[in-house]
């Protein structure tokens, strides 16, 4: 009797052995499959989207947002000049602010110191070059053929304004330097120094209606001269917002003080001033 408890003990110890050792299969395999079924479903979920989202994206632009440039400069050619250590505006001296307005559009305005008021300012203006096309970048490859495909198109349609626009802009420049160079070899004889009338021409200028330019824009009025106005007119404001440059060897202000210009010793500084504001760079 006692052999047959001891027979039934050790059975029953392995009957819960098996037991356990057939739950804890059965439980593994249910865990498989429901991972199965969880990352099948997960599948079907991210399979569900048939491509990628297109995320466009806008090369930053390689150049600064550049702005118009109005310019009035005035050569001083009255005999005082000789006195003053300085040299005449030359044509190389206005083709640098011409290659900056070639970059930011804009007008430039040129007359001289001691000519009659009501001799017109020999003018240029040069409209805002084409802008360069941007290329828009997207992650999918099938809508990236299409970006690229359009920006070709752009592309080849700016190089063929640009083109017209460099002829005329070329035709523009060669018409008013034309015009300009008998006035550029004007000797400085006048026996006045009417710097007050240039100053009102300038304004007459800059003060124009904005129909061409009708955001910001940046005005400079540039005089060549010692700055010594000898008519005795009454001092003219400034209401353009235009900067004054005085341009001579001296460091002369002449009768301009309280007009507070920057003054330069030479030419060559003063562009280079304008250049490196306007584009950043010097020339």
């Amino acid at each position: 009797m006692a052999t047959v408890k001891r027979l039934m003990r050790v059975s029953d110890n392995k009957l819960n052995a098996g037991s356990v050792a057939k739950w804890a299969a059965a439980l593994a395999l249910s865990s498989s499959l429901i991972g199965g079924s969880l990352l099948t479903a997960g599948c079907f979920k991210t399979n569900a989207v048939t491509r990628p989202v297109s995320i466009a994206q806008v090369d930053p632009p390689t150049t600064r947002v550049l702005t118009p440039n109005l310019y009035a400069v005035f050569d001083d050619k009255s005999r005082s000049v000789k006195s003053a250590r300085m040299s005449p505006i030359q044509e190389q001296d206005l083709t640098a602010l011409i290659n900056i307005l070639r970059q930011t559009g804009g007008d430039l305005a040129f007359g001289l110191i001691g000519e009659s008021s009501d001799r017109p300012l020999l003018r240029l203006r040069i409209p805002a070059p084409p802008a360069l096309p941007v290329r828009t970048k997207v992650q999918n490859p099938f809508e990236r053929a299409e970006q690229d495909s359009l920006f070709q198109e752009q592309m080849k349609k700016y190089e063929e304004e640009q083109q017209r626009w460099e002829t005329e802009i070329n035709r523009r420049i060669a018409v008013f330097m034309d015009a300009v160079r008998p006035r550029l070899q004007q000797p400085a004889r006048e026996n006045a120094t009417d710097i007050y009338s240039a100053l009102e021409r300038a304004e007459l200028f800059l003060n124009e209606p904005g129909a061409v330019w009708p955001g910001q824009t940046h005005s400079f009025i540039i005089l060549n001269s010692d700055g010594a106005d000898t008519t005795k007119r009454k001092p003219v404001e400034i209401r353009s917002g235009a900067r004054l440059l005085l341009i001579n060897g001296s460091g002369s202000v002449g009768t301009l003080g309280s007009l507070n210009p920057l003054r330069f010793e030479s030419k060559q500084a003063a562009f280079d001033f304008i250049t490196a504001k306007e584009l950043g760079r010097s020339r």
